[in-house]
């Protein structure tokens, strides 16, 4: 594969994902390495390297964003069982997205 296209599906991978271009490139280029060592047809492995990396930074962020969405949690229990004051809406208005949302067809018929 050539350097350039290389470059093009880094770049691609890079702005999609919001990772630094040097990281997807040193994870496509494992990928594909991994793909291409058993692989007996290799004109789809750039897509399959592509795919993979995608997935993995895809898993990394979520995981990432897991662990401090449970921090957060772990936070706002911790000033719970302190006593510390916790803020909560001042009317239900306040609330209102938290409201499950409504289809088209209740949409509808509530503007009718």
């Amino acid at each position: 594969m050539r350097t350039e296209d290389q470059d093009h599906v880094v770049a691609r991978i890079a702005a999609d994902t919001g990772f630094p271009p040097e990281v997807v490139r040193e994870s496509y280029l494992a990928a594909f390495a991994e793909l291409s060592a058993d692989a007996r047809v290799h004109a789809y492995l750039p897509l399959f390297a592509a795919k993979r990396v995608i997935a993995r930074l895809r898993n990394a962020n979520a995981e990432s964003a897991t662990q401090t969405h449970s921090s957060n949690l772990d936070a706002a229990r911790d000033e719970v069982l302190s006593g510390t004051q916790v803020a909560f809406p001042a009317s239900p208005d306040d609330c209102s997205h938290l409201r499950p949302r409504q289809t088209r067809q209740r949409q509808s018929a509530a503007l009718a």
